[in-house]
């Protein structure tokens, strides 16, 4: 649950570019959980999802994959779906 929270709010946060939300949602998980390397990663994944920048979005998946998310196997599944499909889509 908390981290359907984090990543929709960090997806709000790259729609509008509010790059301010997004550090502070880094702050609140940071001083708010305990296990945080999976969690701290998420929010710029997915605020580069909402941003539509989907070059970052790619190195972000990359990067995650290759670190916490390695046995994250749903956030890799949805990620790549989104990379084979969304930057195709001119209008979204």
């Amino acid at each position: 649950m908390a981290q359907r929270i984090i990543t929709q709010t960090a997806v709000i946060a790259g729609m509008e570019d509010y790059l301010a939300l997004l550090e502070e949602l880094k702050e609140i998980v940071a001083t708010s959980f305990a296990d945080t390397s999976k969690l701290l990663s998420l929010p710029q994944l997915y605020f580069y999802g909402g941003k539509r920048d989907w070059s970052n979005y790619a190195k972000s998946t990359l990067q995650y994959g290759k670190t916490v998310g390695a046995n994250d196997w749903q956030t890799m599944y949805e990620t790549g779906t989104y990379l084979n499909t969304l930057p195709k889509i001119k209008r979204l």
